[in-house]
């Protein structure tokens, strides 16, 4: 017997083509859509929020300044009145002590009829009514 060397090899390949996978793929990338759908809404949601609070805040701002101006310009007037009254009190006596002491001369001057109503005297009472009433 002669023998010669033969060499033989061996390739394999398998290939496994899935006929019906059941829709599993098409599931993974439906949910992956719609999870990249929910954080771009979640992000527009808080970019909203930020952007109203930033209004907000600006708001609050302008209002805050308008109100210091506003308590500005009333200080302002009510130191300029104190001013002017400072000035009106230190040329002529308070109206409420020119008419305290005009009261009181007054009562000094009409104090025998007031004693004459206090002790029941009818007619000077009348008197003083009318004289008070023609004044």
């Amino acid at each position: 017997m002669n023998s010669t060397p033969t060499r033989e090899r061996l390739v394999g390949v398998t290939l496994n083509l899935p006929i019906f996978e059941g829709f599993a793929r098409t599931y993974k990338v439906r949910g992956a859509d719609a999870l990249v759908e929910q954080r771009a809404a979640e992000l527009l949601d808080v970019e909203h929020r930020v952007a109203m609070e930033v209004v907000q805040a600006y708001s609050d701002a302008a209002a805050a300044l308008r109100n210091l101006e506003a308590s500005d310009t009333l200080l302002r007037t009510a130191q300029s009145s104190l001013a002017s009254s400072r000035r009106r009190y230190e040329k002529e006596p308070p109206m409420c002590l020119r008419f305290s002491a005009s009261r009181k001369l007054w009562l000094m001057r009409n104090k025998s009829v007031f004693a004459a109503c206090r002790s029941g005297a009818r007619r000077a009472c009348e008197w003083f009514l009318r004289r008070a009433s023609s004044e």
